[in-house]
């Protein structure tokens, strides 16, 4: 099979799914939504690019398998492996319902404090297992996040994820690290990865939970150079959400800024830290998490 596939092929090569759509397409991997033919159940499929690094593949695979957490995609138990046939390699995953985060913000949706807190709340609990597994997501953004039909969220697509206690599979060499730069912390995109660590993924939350709040992000400019938004992603300090949201409670706004901290000895220290900071914040608000 040719790389990227188109529907027809993945549907020979699957005769016993029936391939719907393509939900997404990447240098590293192409997603369709497929059903399964014997009980009509739904399945993410990821084809990988031949190029693809298997053993990136099998941790992700990993991480997926050891964290436990209702906000953290599972790969489907049946297939816990990865497949080579014919040149193929490809991981089935449970299919997970609901909207991905960027389809909603690209419609103008602005979350409100009482949603953007829980919504905070429970993406943390899920960086919180994470953590506990000690691996980093690394590529914490709109796109990874999909929002089940009852507003909870489910982080997907540990493939850059990184496992801090095994050895890294990216060149020390790189001026800059795989990620995502809109949603990289200083450490990540310039890929010091001895600072990599569960505080660069309150980074990215932190770029998150501000579009969500303010319906823009607080540094990158869409058009603009890149060495002008990599200047402001590495040097510049972000507006407060309440000069965009004057109706933002003041001590949202600190707490997002302080997850997007440049110095990552000045964000909390983990995802749990977090959570604690947050549910004060929501008690002083009235609100239930």
């Amino acid at each position: 099979m040719r790389y990227p596939p188109n529907i027809s092929e993945v549907q020979q090569t699957f005769p016993d799914f029936e391939v719907i759509c393509q939900i997404g397409q990447g240098g590293q991997k192409t997603v369709f939504e497929v059903v399964r033919k014997a009980d009509n159940k739904r399945f993410v499929l990821k084809i990988l690019n031949p190029q693809a690094s298997i053993e990136r593949v099998q941790r992700e695979i990993q991480a997926m398998l050891v964290v436990d957490s209702p906000y953290v995609a599972g790969v489907a138990e049946y297939q816990q492996r990865i497949s080579p046939t014919g040149g193929i390699t490809f991981i089935i995953e449970d299919f997970i319902p609901g909207e991905v985060l960027r389809t909603k913000l690209e419609i103008g949706t602005i979350y409100t404090p009482d949603a953007a807190i829980k919504f905070l709340d429970m993406v943390l609990q899920g960086l919180q297992a994470c953590a506990e597994k000690n691996i980093v997501h690394r590529d914490i953004k709109p796109e990874n996040i999909i929002i089940r039909p009852d507003e909870s969220p489910v982080i997907i697509d540990f493939g850059i994820a990184r496992h801090l206690d095994q050895t890294s599979l990216t060149e020390t060499s790189r001026i800059w690290g795989i990620c995502t730069p809109p949603y990289a912390s200083p450490e990540v995109l310039e890929y010091r990865k001895d600072q990599i660590d569960a505080r660069s993924d309150l980074f990215s939350l932190g770029v998150t939970g501000y579009e969500m709040l303010t319906g823009s992000h607080p540094l990158w400019v869409w058009g603009d150079r890149n060495d002008l938004n990599f200047e402001r992603m590495l040097r510049h300090t972000p507006q407060p959400l309440t000069a965009l949201m004057p109706a933002i409670p003041e001590e949202l706004s600190k707490f997002i800024l302080r997850m997007m901290n440049k110095d990552r000895f000045r964000r909390f220290r983990d995802a749990a830290f977090a959570r604690e900071k947050l549910r004060v914040i929501a008690l002083d608000c009235g609100i239930t998490i």
